[in-house]
């Protein structure tokens, strides 16, 4: 059964529920849908953490997956991953399940969907000065932008 047709672009062309001003498109109930998986995943996973040894192997798929998103963010940053775990963590979560469920017949990807990318990018478009008026302030912040860039250099 195909959900979304291969002539349209995007799964928001494809209005499953209207009542009033509400419509349920395919975006919005597979972006729920991952959404609930995640969370239902992250109740089940940590439900009983342990400090030992004997974690359970739920346990160790959780560190392993928080080990490589600090060790990817610790070598851009160069600084403390820690602060940037939630936000970076939680969009790689998003867009992998997302990307990931894509093998199951009927779904179509939220990720395929124009306004879910926008929204992601707005998100990290008002995330990124955050992170960086809230680390260096204001004034350094805004200053980073006028000095020249030394990238290429050695």
């Amino acid at each position: 059964m195909e959900i979304v047709p291969l002539g349209q672009i995007s799964p928001d062309q494809v209005i499953l529920w209207s009542w009033g001003f509400v419509t349920i498109n395919a975006t919005i109930l597979y972006t729920w849908l991952v959404m609930a998986i995640l969370v239902g995943g992250s109740i089940l996973v940590t439900r009983n953490l342990s400090s030992e040894m004997n974690a359970s192997r739920w346990q160790h798929f959780l560190e392993v997956i928080i080990s490589v998103i600090r060790g990817e963010i610790s070598e851009m940053t160069k600084r403390g991953a820690d602060r940037y775990i939630p936000l970076i963590g939680t969009l790689f979560l998003f867009i992998c399940t997302s990307n990931v469920l894509a093998i199951v017949p009927g779904y179509v990807a939220p990720t395929s969907s124009m306004t879910t990318t926008a929204a992601l990018a707005t998100c990290v478009f008002i995330a990124v000065p955050y992170y960086g008026i809230s680390r260096n302030g204001v004034f350094h912040y805004v200053r980073e932008y006028f000095q020249p860039s030394s990238y290429g250099d050695k």
